[in-house]
């Protein structure tokens, strides 16, 4: 089978600086069943891949509906697999007033578990023992500002992700936050609630930062998810 490798001009962000892993990274040579335009989807992941700390890259769509990633990766096909995510960012307000009504002051789950119908346009995200009814995305992918997800180091927190906004976002975010003061913000990707903090002032720079979640996605796996914006396929997987 012929690869062609993929040209990956197309992708804007600039690479990070290599990442050295303790060990020597994974040999991986993967072949992937992609739903939509595999060219598409191989040009996301070639940077996705690059970003976490991949080398020697080789992405190419062979036929219509395939990929073949050849390289290396930290953790090869398992440090492949959270990558394939669609990554697509959103902040959502907590919607207090609806969730109070549905559970009560604190919010806590039904004894079975059982959570009763949304309300119109909001979402219910449960955790532990408790739930949120969160409103429409306010903010999404096309508000940040592009290549802007950073990484830095904190010496309370450990990393966290910065994150910049368009300037046209930035004017709203300041407004947003501050008329929504002491309410809940959720960040979000796909469909996992990263963080959820209280707003505190109105936030005027048109910057937030996200800190490592006690569970769930790296900071440096999302921050290659952003840098390369959304997968446009909604599902890769691979083929047998």
């Amino acid at each position: 089978m012929l690869l062609i490798p993929l040209i990956l001009l197309a992708n804007t962000c600039p690479p990070l600086a290599p990442v050295k892993a303790a060990v020597f990274p994974a040999n991986f040579n993967v072949e992937l069943k992609v739903e939509g335009d595999a060219e598409a989807a191989g040009r996301t992941l070639a940077q996705r891949i690059a970003d976490v700390g991949g080398q020697d890259l080789t992405v190419a769509a062979p036929l219509p509906g395939r990929l073949i990633i050849k390289g290396f990766i930290p953790g090869g096909l398992k440090g492949l697999e959270p990558l394939l995510v669609p990554g697509r960012f959103s902040l959502r307000w907590v919607d207090e007033t609806a969730t109070a009504a549905a559970l009560g002051t604190p919010a806590k789950l039904p004894a079975d578990g059982a959570l009763p119908p949304a309300p119109a346009d909001r979402t219910w995200h449960g955790s532990d023992a408790t739930a949120v009814l969160l409103e429409p995305a306010t903010f999404a992918d096309a508000d940040l500002a592009p290549c802007s997800a950073e990484l830095k180091a904190d010496g309370v927190v450990g990393q966290t992700l910065h994150l910049a906004l368009t300037d046209a976002a930035k004017a709203r975010f300041g407004e947003e936050t501050g008329r929504r003061i002491q309410q809940r913000l959720a960040f979000v990707v796909d469909d996992r609630v990263l963080m959820m903090p209280i707003v505190q002032e109105a936030i005027t720079g048109g910057r937030v930062q996200i800190t490592q979640p006690a569970e769930g996605i790296d900071l440096r796996v999302l921050q290659a998810l952003l840098r390369s914006g959304p997968l446009a396929p909604t599902e890769l997987q691979v083929a047998k």
